[in-house]
């Protein structure tokens, strides 16, 4: 699951992918991925966004594993400058969140 954060909008995308090579890295089998937008869980949400606060960052984009079995979150990481423009189904939403960033516009 990657979660693009603009702001304190919030915008999650489930990756997966049945492929073998990608079964340790999705990126090892790019083909084979689909995207799904998803609600980010409110606790998610939460702690999230505290600790995007607590770096004074505005934008990230976090990274959690699903685990197959129990569904439970694993957090990987935060990179401030994280891509996301290849995440077609929120890419639109995330480029409007941006413009509306930088035009002072803040939104939940």
């Amino acid at each position: 699951m990657r979660v693009t954060q603009v702001g304190a909008r919030l915008f999650a995308v489930r990756i997966d992918s049945t492929s073998a090579a990608a079964a340790n890295d999705f990126r090892a089998d790019y083909d084979d991925l689909t995207h799904t937008a998803i609600d980010t869980p409110t606790e998610t949400a939460n702690s999230l966004r505290s600790l995007t606060a607590s770096f004074g960052l505005v934008f990230a984009a976090h990274d959690f594993v699903i685990d197959a079995d129990t569904g439970r979150r694993i957090y990987l990481e935060t990179n401030a400058n994280g891509q996301w423009a290849w995440l077609s189904c929120v890419a639109d939403e995330i480029a409007s969140a941006l413009a509306d960033e930088l035009n002072g516009d803040k939104q939940q």
